[in-house]
Parts: C-alpha cells; structure tokens; sequence
C-alpha cells in the first residue's frame, strides 16, 4: 500500500509538471502565432504602399541616374524599402523581375501614383489586397483613380514569399492610353 501511495504521488507530481509546461508553451506559441500574424499583414502593407507610392524625389533620381551608379543604387534602394519585409527567395526573384519599380517605371514621368485606401483580408496567413489607387497626371494635374487587386502570400516569420495582381495588366494600360 505504501508503495502505491508513493507511485501515486509521484504521478501525481509529474502529470501537474507536464500539464504546467504544456500550457505555457501553448502560451508561448499562441502569442507568436498573434505576432507572426502582424507583422505579416505590417509587412504586407509596407511593401504595397512602397510599390504603389511615387514616383517621388528618390525615384527620379533613381531613374535618372548614369548607368554606373544605377545598378548601385538600385540595390540599395531594394535592399532598404523590400528586402526587410520579404523572404530572401521571393525577394531574389522580385527584384530580378523589376516588381518593385513596375508601376513606378510605368508612371514616370507623366503621372504620380498614391495609394487612397489599402484594404487587406487576411485568409490562414496569407492576405488578399485591393489597392484604392490614385493617379495624377502631373501636366494637367487631373487625379483618377483605380482600385488594383491582388494576393499577397506569406510565411510563418510574416515575411512575404509571393505577390499575384488580379488586374494589373489593366492599370498598366490605362496609364499607356493617357
């Protein structure tokens, strides 16, 4: 009997133990998760509103610039406004791409490009985007706007490792026609 009172104790002890390290990592993981879910939908934001935002003073020098110095510069400029926010493989691809100054390239010099309204939704990590954007002719100075869809996808860091437009193509040529 007194054998079974001490292997009962000892349970006992054990399964209070378990049971209080299995809830502070639930805990732990819990609170990451939250994180890891802000700061993706941060970083989800911030890269859109760099993609979508100009092309002001920085840009113009960027586009601008001799052939030494652009390709310098250029790194530097990503390497500042992108590379923070997204994972190194998608990063890779999208500078390679030119995503990062699309629609920038595609403004200038004729329009300015600002950002009204970013509305995300978040799906299991990963965001569906509409971008409320508006153009200005810089010669006439008259605004439109259009609103730009898309995808953004992420990964457990909150760093992003995709971006898919539903109709960019559309914006692209509104901004050629005009």
């Amino acid at each position: 009997m007194e054998r079974l009172k001490t292997y009962g104790m000892f349970f006992l002890v054990v399964a209070t133990l378990l049971l209080a390290v299995g809830c502070t990592n639930a805990e732990e993981n819990g609170a990451s998760a939250d994180e890891s879910e802000n700061s993706a939908e941060e970083n989800t934001q911030t890269v859109l509103e760099h993609i979508f935002t100009g092309p002001g003073e920085e840009h113009e020098d960027l586009f601008s610039s001799d052939a030494q110095t652009k390709g310098e510069r250029l790194s530097e400029y990503y390497r500042e406004n992108f590379k923070p926010y997204m994972s190194d493989r998608f990063y890779e691809g999208f500078v390679n791409s030119n995503g990062a100054l699309m629609f920038l390239q595609q403004a200038h010099p004729n329009y300015k490009l600002e950002p009204e309204e970013i509305a995300l939704e978040e799906d299991k990590g990963d965001y569906g985007f509409t971008v409320t954007l508006a153009y200005m002719n810089t010669e006439n100075e008259k605004t439109e706007t259009m609103e730009i869809k898309g995808k953004a996808d992420t990964n457990e860091e909150g760093e992003l490792t995709s971006i898919n437009y539903i109709n960019a193509e559309q914006f692209l040529e509104e901004l050629n026609e005009k």
